[in-house]
């Protein structure tokens, strides 16, 4: 098969999370190699597709695949293809009719024969997030804003409180920074070392893309540039007094800022290379778990050797028992072994989860009860519009009520996205979770990257002293008890049927309801 790669990167602002094109370009290369692609050609190019006809590079790809030229596309993301309904259809059209053969992405593979459901509904979502996010987010974070709010995530030191929406101390992390501050104010301890008392606590952050890790020493430095810890806020180049604690005074502030500026402090770089860092978590206090190398000499042969071991930070207070590196990759290998499957049964697990969610959401009223609704403030709107024009109401009666319409509007959309977002969701939690079980037969105790590899897939590995237990999802454990009765029934897993075989049937919707359990609020 001939396959072309399509990779795009908008500069607006609907992109600020895609990956850079060199990024994707990267990663679609290595599937391609993984996978044993013959890629041709490479398409790529900084534009918005908001409006079809905006692409050029797209647009001859589009060309080339009715031509017969094109056989697979790989992309980073169905997004990345198309955020119009007319270029999204030229693409479902494409594949639906078998011009094209497959589309890969990162997290799934769409073929001919699949459930068109599923393509449409991402085309779906990309269109109608595209038209209204810009504009609501801009408004909530202005108003936000104005209001004396910090508007995006809390700086280390604080949390965004999910009630309140407010920005509150954090207590597990609040005082740590606020001694670092002390420490650099007193005079008596340099910047450097201010930075490693905040790294020898364990001080951890989160992200979206992993779960807790350690801080790195480019944000911990970055604490003492931020006029947020004196009060102050931020936004498109506006400063204003914010309504959250301080750490510090506005002159404690300035008497660092005016120490930073004439000195230059050299940052110690004092690190223990460590493939799991961020991955383990001590079970007993929640703080990081740390690399520590140690070095013995044996006298009679003048040998040097060096040993690593893993423990708790202790920045709790908890004890630092420890775990050779060795033993601690064997206990992970034989956990990923143990939840491994093969490729043809997670081919299976997935066609077949991907019928039941097909056929659960074709029996919902949810989403055609939205659109009918969208459609009744459609023909309001069209109503209003008519009374203007022939005179019956004034401009600002016009106008409030449009208004009112166009949000009714926008919260009936958004609602039909958190209704249609979900089977996407499950699907690739589900993905992600079958990618990692299958890597999981090719880990072995003497491949350290790997292993490290398996335990970030799954969500990372809680540390007991002595030992460590990888937080295997459920869904992920069941699937593996399944695997056995699957592969003895040749029937059963070369069909997308799953009529006849109710106890599978009935194992494969509580595997969905599990995965389903971590998008429930």
């Amino acid at each position: 098969m001939r396959f072309v790669i399509y990779a795009r990167k908008s500069t607006e602002s609907e992109d600020r999370q895609v990956q850079s094109l060199d990024d994707q370009l990267r990663a679609l290369h290595e599937i391609a190699e993984r996978e044993g692609y013959l890629v041709t050609q490479v398409f790529q190019e900084s534009k918005s597709a908001k409006v079809p006809g905006n692409r050029p590079e797209f647009d001859r790809m589009i060309r080339e695949i009715e031509d017969g030229g094109i056989d697979g596309v790989l992309t980073w993301a169905i997004n990345r293809l198309s955020r119009n309904p007319v270029d999204g259809g030229r693409i479902a059209y494409l594949l639906q009719t078998g011009r094209l053969s497959m589309i890969r992405t990162k997290e799934r593979t769409y073929l001919p024969d699949d459930n068109a459901l599923l393509l449409s509904i991402e085309n779906g979502m990309a269109t109608a997030f595209i038209q209204d996010l810009s504009r609501n987010v801009k408004r909530g974070m202005q108003g936000k804003f104005e209001r004396g709010w910090h508007t995006g995530k809390a700086p280390l030191g604080y949390k965004n409180d999910p009630e309140s929406r407010e920005i509150v101390p954090d207590p597990e992390r609040f005082d740590v920074v606020k001694r670092a501050w002390s420490m650099l104010l007193s005079g008596q301890h340099d910047l450097a070392e201010a930075v490693e008392f905040m790294r020898d606590t364990g001080l951890s952050v989160s992200s979206r893309r992993r779960n807790w890790g350690v801080a790195s020493e480019a944000l911990l430095y970055s604490i003492f540039h931020r006029p947020f810890y004196c009060g102050r806020i931020q936004l498109n180049g506006v400063e204003r007094q914010g309504k959250h604690l301080p750490m510090v005074t506005e002159d404690e502030f300035e008497r660092v800022q005016g120490w930073l500026a004439l000195s230059h402090h050299r940052r110690k770089t004092k690190r223990t290379e460590n493939a799991f860092r961020g991955l383990l978590r001590c079970s007993s206090c929640g703080c990081v778990v740390v690399a520590d190398k140690k070095t013995k000499t044996y006298p009679r042969t003048s040998r040097t050797v060096e040993y690593l071991y893993y423990h708790c930070s202790g920045a709790k207070g908890c004890s630092k028992e420890s775990i050779r590196h060795s033993d601690l990759l064997d206990s992970l290998a034989k956990q990923a072994n143990l939840v491994s499957i093969s490729d043809r049964f997670a081919q299976w697990v997935r066609q077949s989860c991907a019928a039941i969610i097909e056929s659960s959401f074709n029996s919902q009223s949810g989403p055609d009860v939205s659109i009918k609704a969208v459609e009744v403030e459609q023909s309001r709107l069209d109503a209003l519009v008519a009374m203007r024009a022939g005179g019956e109401i004034g401009l600002d009666e016009f106008a409030r009520g449009r208004q009112r319409i166009l949000d009714q509007i926008s919260e009936l959309r958004s609602q039909q996205a958190l209704v249609v977002s979900k089977p996407i969701q499950v699907l690739n939690k589900l993905d992600n979770l079958l990618t990692a079980s299958v890597a999981g037969r090719s880990v072995t105790s003497t491949a350290c990257k790997r292993v490290a590899e398996f335990v970030r897939q799954v969500g990372g590995a809680l540390f007991q002293p002595g030992t460590v237990q990888i937080a295997i999802h459920p869904a992920l454990q069941k699937i593996a008890a399944l695997e056995p009765l699957v592969c003895g029934s040749e029937t059963a897993i070369s069909g997308t049927s799953l009529v006849g075989f109710k106890e599978w049937y009935s194992e494969l919707e509580e595997i969905l309801n599990l995965i389903e359990g971590d998008f429930t609020q």
